[in-house]
């Protein structure tokens, strides 16, 4: 089980500024399509990376993986987490082994606690591995569109992943321009809208361009 406890300003891979510098300098109404259709090109990549880039403060809820190392699901892991079992035990006996990877390290293992059928068997009870260490920490990266400069022990989003978001912009920016039928008023619901008697062929929904997504290596978890 994971939970956002603080969620991120923003969640927008790059900034009006960026894409101002590719396709040049935009009117006011074009700045409020370019910022809606950063936002729908940042979820997007998010959704072909496999992963939540923003830096969020997050409490994670996982099995003892019976091994010495216990994987967190938003990465890269910042600071030091704060972990405590079921029973209100703290643990401070672990080092952070891949900060990238979102991997733990403990020597002594990760428990697993699992039921028995007491008296009767030593195998352990069918559906009944229980979830024993409570994570909190800080995980993500540190992006373009944050309102307050990057600070000590935070991580810069990959220029990769920017550019990904600015070229996808980009050629969104002239698909629009040279199809007078498309009115991209659906951009935040990642779809483009038609005008007129295109309007029969409903919506398509937006597409990363090849030169975008080869950028991005998605997340194997």
């Amino acid at each position: 089980m994971l939970e956002v406890v603080t969620a991120a300003e923003s969640t927008d891979l790059t900034t009006i500024v960026a894409v101002q510098t590719e396709i040049g300098t935009l009117t006011d109404p074009q700045r409020v399509w370019a910022m809606s259709a950063i936002e729908a090109a940042s979820a997007l990549i998010e959704q072909e990376a496999n992963q939540i880039f923003a830096q969020q403060n997050y409490t994670e809820t996982l099995e003892g993986s019976g091994s010495s190392e216990l994987m967190l699901d938003r990465t890269p892991i910042l600071g030091t987490p704060t972990i405590i079992t079921m029973d209100n035990e703290v643990i401070v006996d672990f080092v952070i082994k891949d900060a990238l990877a979102g991997l733990l390290y403990r020597r002594q293992g990760w428990t697993q606690e699992i039921s028995y059928h007491r008296n009767i068997t030593y195998d352990p009870m069918a559906y009944d591995t229980h979830p024993t260490f409570v994570v909190t920490y800080d995980g993500g990266y540190h992006l373009p569109s944050f309102p307050v400069s990057i600070v000590d022990g935070e991580i810069a989003l990959p220029a990769n992943i920017e550019r990904a978001c600015v070229l996808t912009v980009k050629a969104w920016w002239h698909s629009k321009n040279r199809d007078s039928t498309v009115s991209w008023k659906q951009v935040g619901d990642l779809a483009l809208g038609y005008r007129g008697d295109a309007a029969a062929k409903g919506t398509e929904p937006l597409r990363l361009p090849p030169e975008a997504r080869a950028l991005i290596k998605p997340r194997i978890f």
